[in-house]
């Protein structure tokens, strides 16, 4: 207990001294108080609030940090109650000392994460601005400038979502530097490149660093970059222009260098034109399959009476599976089955149709209930019988409907998808068929035999030979 009781004043002085030393800047102090008692900063770390770093950043004593860093560089990542860093707060706060002082200690600061945004110290000095904390990280830890945000968003997406355009040219430069050029056509989860917000903020700055083609004087680097990239909307940084609401003079000169640059629109002005054309057509599309469920509910409540006899067929009366071929079974089934085909299919596209409504759950839950009741209805109006498939096997009328629906349906879509097949190889049909045809016409145009051919050779010497004496001799009759 002795022993006890005497070292706790010895540990308090010790502390003290520590304490001093850093208050005072006292750097031979401090390390004649390192060099005797290696583990003093750790008891201070365990005795005071804050570690002993901590506490030479809040005073900005730069040499007490230099000389605390080469014993303790692991208290420069210990994160505060905030969840930064005492790296990240000095960039948020465009402390460019402080920040040169700390990443001296260790480079690798420059990739830790905040707990609060999940930041990087640099894309937190972006987020503020602060061109000369930037050029300082990015000097120590060039790596730093690869890494994304949560919204994988690069660091040329932040400045141009936080309207920092100066912070956005002094990493453009510092990314020429370093070959990292690419990051500027690298999108983030929307799809968007630095353009697309740069355009849609309304930086005409940034927007001149960043097109082609340097023609404006101050702007362009003389780098590639996807003018006309679309974002997963399929969006130009010229659609996010025509978007703009109010368009000023500022604002009309985006678009003019947008156009001079060769940017066009995407896909999303053309949806725009046509969208009134395709609603009309969906709401008429759904009006028609209304009509054929309509029908189709209503014909088939009537069959029993326009099939009285047929809907009476006994119970036990059973039929053989070839009578399904021959037609022998109740007529009111086969125009059950051909009315099934209608109102299940009608019913199918209805239900596709309606996911894009706003209730459509509760209009999904609708089609179904009258779905239900349809197959009860039409398992109470069928005409009761059996068809025997084998000796002790045999399946009810009920699910022989649904059957020669099912198959039905089948052979109308194979038929339908035949019929397109064939339209659309008609016309190369008809083409190799003449071509052969032309071929077979030619063939048969009778040719020249070789002997007859000699004689044409022969006969068409003699007569160039006749053509050159009478040349000759009308030649020596004029000299």
């Amino acid at each position: 207990m002795a022993a006890a009781t005497t070292s706790t004043p010895s540990n308090s002085s010790v502390l003290s001294s520590l304490s001093d030393a850093i208050e005072n800047e006292d750097i031979q102090t401090l390390k004649s108080l390192l060099s005797n008692n290696p583990e003093i900063l750790d008891l201070a770390a365990k005795n005071w609030p804050k570690n002993p770093l901590i506490l030479a950043w809040k005073l900005r004593k730069f040499l007490v940090i230099a000389e605390i860093g080469i014993w303790k560089p692991e208290f420069a990542a210990e994160k505060m109650q905030e969840g930064f860093t005492i790296l990240h707060l000095a960039c948020i706060r465009g402390d460019v000392e402080m920040v040169r002082a700390l990443v001296r200690l260790d480079s690798q600061l420059c990739l830790l994460k905040d707990d609060c945004h999940c930041m990087t110290p640099l894309q937190l000095a972006v987020k503020h601005g602060h061109g000369d904390v930037i050029r300082e990280i990015l000097l120590s830890c060039p790596e730093s400038i690869e890494k994304l945000t949560s919204q994988k968003e690069t660091v040329f997406h932040l400045a141009a979502n936080k309207h920092q355009s100066d912070a956005f040219e002094v990493l453009l430069d510092e990314a020429m530097k370093l070959n990292q050029q690419h990051l500027l056509c690298q999108r983030d989860r929307h799809g968007n490149t630095a353009l697309h917000i740069a355009v849609s903020n309304q930086l005409i700055r940034v927007v001149k660093l960043l097109l082609p083609e340097p023609n404006w004087g101050t702007g362009g680097r003389g780098f590639r970059i996807q003018v006309n990239a679309k974002n997963k909307k399929g969006e130009t940084a010229l659609d996010l222009y025509y978007q703009i609401p109010d368009r000023g003079l500022a604002t009309h000169e985006i678009g003019h260098l947008l156009r001079e640059a060769g940017g066009c629109e995407g896909n999303l002005w053309e949806q725009k034109q046509s969208f009134p054309n395709m609603k009309s057509a969906t709401n008429d599309l759904l009006v028609v399959l209304a009509i054929f469920i309509g029908l189709a509910f209503t014909i088939t409540c009537s069959l029993p009476t326009f099939f009285p006899k047929e809907h009476f067929v006994a119970s036990r009366e059973v039929f053989q599976y070839k009578d399904v071929a021959t037609h022998d079974l109740p007529l009111v089934l086969y125009i059950m089955s051909i009315i099934t085909v209608v109102f299940a299919t009608s019913m199918g596209f209805l239900l596709v149709l309606m996911c894009s409504f706003p209730c459509g759950n509760l209009l999904h839950l609708t089609g179904i209930a009258t779905s239900m009741a349809y197959m009860l209805y039409t398992s109470y109006i069928v005409p009761k019988f059996s068809i025997r498939i084998v000796t002790h096997h045999y399946i009810s009328s009920f699910y022989l409907m649904w059957i020669l629906a099912v198959g039905l349906f089948f052979c109308i879509f194979f038929c339908i998808a035949l019929t397109n097949l064939v339209w659309k190889c008609l016309p190369m049909i008809i083409y190799d068929f003449a071509k052969w045809l032309k071929m077979k016409l030619d063939s048969n145009v009778p040719t020249p035999s070789k002997k007859k051919l000699q004689y044409l050779k022969q006969l068409s010497g003699v007569q160039m030979d006749g053509i050159a004496s009478t040349t000759t001799a009308a030649a020596a009759s004029n000299n």
